[in-house]
């Protein structure tokens, strides 16, 4: 492994740490445990009021579903805060203290960005399955435990390649200004990236709407009316064969900004 290599993995070892005790995400912890049990308390009345669906269908379609949008929001204003946050110590130069090799500002966006999505990735695995656990102590799980792990791993995969988007934009916006206007700029973009998918907001890009990382997001969850990745009368790998372009291009979008992120400038020493 080159010293370059190390660095960069240095960087993404100390923030992950960081991220770990940040006051942003200790309250977002608290908040995702409580919204969690008010979750399975709502679960647990209404679930069983869902009798002309099968305990599955009711399971996934209704008891899972019904957080997608919570998730998506929360998780995205999230990646936003914690990049902004993260990237404030890069414009302050707190690498030079604690690395004596010469770093590279590439490699400090490199070891951030694989740092904090790493982070992302393990928090939204670990509240998705606090969310799924609960409402299995409270409704039952469903039948087979296979599709559980496939369906909701695919969600959180489908949440992370998402927020993967909104933290190398907000990179991106944090490279160019300052903390401030970063932050207004990252909400807003995402804000316009949300309204665009209302019925009463029109798309100014036509059918260049699919570029749009929210309409990727929800084209690949969302198969049909009524029919998405939780729907059980949709078998898995027919959701997946549908799902999959779109994968492919919310991938490609997250590479074309990590890559603009970490050529924007030249091996400039900090």
């Amino acid at each position: 492994m080159s010293d370059q290599a190390r660095v960069t993995l240095c960087i993404a070892s100390c923030e992950f740490s960081k991220l770990c005790m940040s006051p942003i995400v200790i309250v977002f912890v608290m908040l995702m445990i409580i919204l969690s049990l008010t979750n399975a308390a709502g679960c647990s009345v209404v679930l069983p009021r869902f009798s002309f669906m099968s305990h599955d269908e009711a399971f996934f379609f209704v008891g899972l579903g019904n957080f997608l949008w919570n998730f998506s929001s929360l998780f995205s204003f999230l990646s936003v805060c914690i990049t902004i946050v993260s990237f404030s110590d890069e414009k302050k130069g707190a690498f030079r203290v604690l690395l004596t090799k010469p770093v590279y500002r590439r490699n400090v966006i490199g070891g951030k960005l694989f740092g904090i999505l790493s982070f992302l990735f393990l928090m939204m695995a670990f509240t998705v399955s606090i969310f799924v656990s609960l409402i299995m102590v409270v409704y039952g799980g469903p039948g087979s435990l296979s599709e559980l792990f496939l369906r909701s791993g695919s969600f959180v995969l489908l949440l992370f390649l998402n927020c993967s988007f909104s933290v190398g934009l907000s990179t991106f916006f944090c490279i160019l200004l300052g903390k401030a206007e970063a932050m207004m700029a990252s909400i807003a973009f995402i804000a316009l990236e949300y309204l665009a998918r209302t019925p009463w907001v029109p798309s100014f890009l036509g059918d260049l709407e699919i570029i749009n990382p929210v309409s990727l997001y929800l084209s690949a969850f969302s198969c049909g009316i009524n029919q998405n990745l939780y729907s059980t009368s949709i078998p898995y790998l027919s959701w997946a064969s549908h799902a999959l372009p779109y994968v492919v291009l919310m991938v490609a979008e997250v590479v074309v900004i990590t890559l603009i992120n970490c050529t924007i400038f030249n091996k400039e020493e900090l």
